[in-house]
């Protein structure tokens, strides 16, 4: 995704629904969470005030996130070994690379079973919202939406927040500096554009422009590639999933006796069964009949008591198909495009050349 587009999608966030409801909220547990997390307050709390600082902060995950309950107790079971903790990670005279790899590395330093990433940002930022950022699994999700690959996955943890911390800083200061975002703005802003339905919404609106569409290769092709991503292009969008008959066999070309069904699969709330029936270019009349004989299959040999439905994708749908499939209640059409998508590099926009 191109940084104008970015900077399109931060600038509808801030005048969401979504931000507006939540926005003062946030801020306000930040400033209360902000006066206990810091190390002069942590030294001077009691243990059991610290305790129940804490069990407060971890139930609720303070709107932002949601903890494991289970780690709760066991990560204050010693409540010396968390102060330490604690003023570990806040300690800035060490580098951060050094103090979130000690807390968050199963064999670091200052390492507890249960703190993670989640949680160890979570302090950072409370403690400092202008040098520090969240870093959980929403934050990934968001990542992947804007395209970004920041870190590799061998890094260990203190490597990737750094890497973190450095690209949601472009989010924040670079891309869209007039809206003055904070850390906070930011991971509301990956949650959005992953998670929330009007943030999804805005991103397919934006990506879905400048596309050219282009006539499609082979079915095969196609056929592979839906596949490959099949949770991306069908399953989250219609609630579908591919029929698994052992771990060996799945749901694609399944074959039977009247003939190869290009996807075979299963609603994800009702477990009916849902034959789908791909064809490159206009599909006619004949689809219906074909996907209708593998329905009929389907039904006498797999589904039992689940009811069948089918759905026959292709590129375009003739007049034949057209009315025919008016009497056909349990099989629905629908179209597909292939596209082609062209951008400016970052180096050609700046007009830099290597």
């Amino acid at each position: 995704m191109s940084d104008d587009q970015i900077r399109s999608l931060l600038s509808k966030f801030k005048e969401s629904d979504s931000y507006k409801k939540w926005h003062e909220h946030r801020i306000e547990r930040y400033k209360s969470n902000s006066e206990w997390i810091n190390p002069d307050s942590i030294k001077k709390l009691t243990d059991d005030e610290l305790r129940q600082r804490f069990l407060e902060y971890y139930k609720g995950g303070e709107g932002r996130q949601t903890f494991n309950q289970i780690y709760r107790d066991r990560i204050v079971r010693d409540i010396s070994l968390f102060r330490k903790m604690l003023l570990h990670l806040l300690n800035e005279e060490i580098p951060i690379e050094q103090r979130f790899r000690d807390v968050v590395d199963a064999r670091g330093d200052h390492h507890i079973d249960g703190v993670g990433k989640g949680l160890a940002s979570a302090f950072l930022m409370d403690f400092n919202m202008d040098k520090y950022c969240l870093w959980n699994n929403r934050t990934e999700n968001g990542l992947n939406v804007l395209g970004w690959k920041v870190y590799d996955w061998g890094d260990d943890a203190g490597t990737k927040y750094v890497k973190v911390l450095s690209a949601l800083k472009k989010l924040r200061d670079d891309i869209a500096p007039e809206l003055k975002l904070t850390f906070d703005d930011v991971d509301f802003f990956l949650h959005f554009i992953s998670a929330e339905e009007e943030g999804i919404r805005l991103v397919q609106d934006l990506t879905e422009e400048k596309e050219i569409i282009i006539p499609s290769p082979r079915e095969e092709w196609i056929q592979e590639i839906i596949e490959e991503n099949f949770d991306e292009i069908i399953g989250n969008k219609l609630g579908l999933e591919l029929y698994e008959e052992d771990p060996e066999s799945s749901g694609s070309q399944y074959q039977t006796s009247v003939g190869r069904i290009d996807f075979l699969t299963k609603d994800k709330k009702t477990g009916d069964f849902v034959v789908i029936e791909l064809k490159c270019g206009k599909a006619t009349d004949s689809a219906l009949a074909q996907v209708l004989r593998y329905m009929g299959w389907v039904k006498e040999n797999l589904a039992e008591e689940k009811n069948v439905r089918g759905l026959i994708l292709a590129e375009g749908i003739d007049d034949r198909l057209k009315y025919a499939i008016k009497f056909v209640s349990n099989v629905e059409v629908l179209t597909y495009k292939v596209l082609l998508q062209i951008a400016r590099t970052e180096a050609e926009k700046t007009g830099e050349r290597s």
